[in-house]
């Protein structure tokens, strides 16, 4: 019996494998003899560290006098940093005007639930992670308030259009280049792998809790917003080239859109780009899982923008992966190893708190 369910189980991995195989050829096949690709190849994705970090207005000037091209901004207060994707069809005015406008959201949004929770709980440990949390907010809206938002690095997707600001001495350093096709090439694998992993460790995973996991956390998920926290009290299964994703997943794409603005307080932070994914996964992670420390209140923030469904099933799960090459500090050199189950599950516009 063992040795049919063996086989059974190598037989419906190996169809689904080739499934997944076929799908990733017909989709690159797609994109890359439908003018989708081969335009867009010539052009680079970049980060550009900048030489000091600059005010929103300030920064506004320069791409201005300058011509450049920027499809992101990062800024970084403390342990607390985000950052903004520009929108289609944005001036560089609306840009920084709607970039300090959701940081100014989040930090009202995320220090009123703070507060609220500090006031409800009754458990020590608890308290402690909250008004650790509250603390690096206090501090990023104080900073906010003296100095305003500034911004220490952008990407582009044009690296020549960065020559200006390069020679006017605003930029420190650039990341390697890498080609858009290439970048679609890697999501695809990245989507195979994430696929493959959700088969072969569904019977690896933990009926309690995988010990990678958060161990308990809240989730908040409005039309406008999703705000998740959550704390670890075992990362010891975190390696050097480790990440860590916190996924919103959302089962009506009708519900709401990524609006352009993220934060967490996790190490390294980054946004997780939706490409290829069939539903609205509003994804934050770290890559750097091995500095995540025990106890401590980690929390994820985006800002949405409202579609016509009123209502979404939602469910938060958890993802551990690896950055290959182990060098590579980039969204797209971020493979999936595990998936937990779902750690809350909830009808949205809703929220609750939850032990994994």
């Amino acid at each position: 019996m063992n040795n049919n369910l063996s086989l059974f189980m190598r037989s419906k991995i190996f169809l689904f494998g080739m499934l997944s195989f076929l799908v990733v050829i017909i989709i690159t096949t797609f994109l890359f003899t439908n003018g989708k690709v081969s335009n867009a190849s010539l052009n680079q994705a970049i980060k550009a560290t900048l030489n000091a970090p600059i005010s929103l207005s300030e920064f506004a000037d320069a791409v201005k006098i300058h011509g450049a091209k920027i499809s992101e901004l990062h800024y970084r207060q403390g342990d607390i940093q985000g950052g903004y994707t520009v929108q289609h069809g944005e001036t560089i005015n609306d840009t920084m005007n709607n970039f300090q406008k959701a940081h100014n959201v989040f930090l009202t949004t995320a220090i009123t639930k703070t507060e609220k929770d500090i006031s409800e709980t009754k458990d020590a440990e608890t308290l402690q992670r909250l008004l650790a949390l509250r603390n690096q907010l206090f501090s990023a809206r104080t900073q906010t308030n003296k100095e305003g938002l500034k911004i220490d690095s952008i990407e582009t997707n044009d690296e020549q259009s960065l020559n200006g600001l390069k020679g006017a001495g605003f930029i420190k350093s650039m990341l390697p280049k890498q080609n858009i096709s290439q970048k679609i090439s890697a999501k695809l694998k990245n989507a195979l792998s994430y696929d493959i992993t959700k088969l072969f460790n569904a019977a690896q995973a933990s009926y309690w809790h995988e010990l990678w996991a958060p161990y308990g956390g809240s989730s908040d998920v409005k039309q406008t917003y999703t705000y998740q926290t959550f704390y670890f009290n075992n990362v010891s299964s975190y390696g050097s080239a480790n990440t860590y994703e916190h996924e919103t997943q959302v089962y009506n794409k009708n519900f709401a859109d990524y609006a352009g603005y993220w934060s967490s307080n996790m190490p390294s932070a980054y946004y997780d780009t939706p490409f290829l994914d069939s539903i609205d996964n509003f994804t934050i992670g770290t890559f750097t899982g091995a500095s995540l420390k025990v106890y401590t209140q980690y929390y994820t923030y985006m800002s949405l923008k409202a579609g016509s469904g009123s209502t979404a099933t939602v469910r938060i799960k958890g993802q551990k992966g690896h950055r290959y090459p182990s060098w590579c500090y980039s969204t797209w050199c971020v493979f999936a190893d595990a998936t937990t189950g779902s750690m809350a599950t909830f009808t949205a516009p809703s929220g609750m708190s939850w032990q994994y």
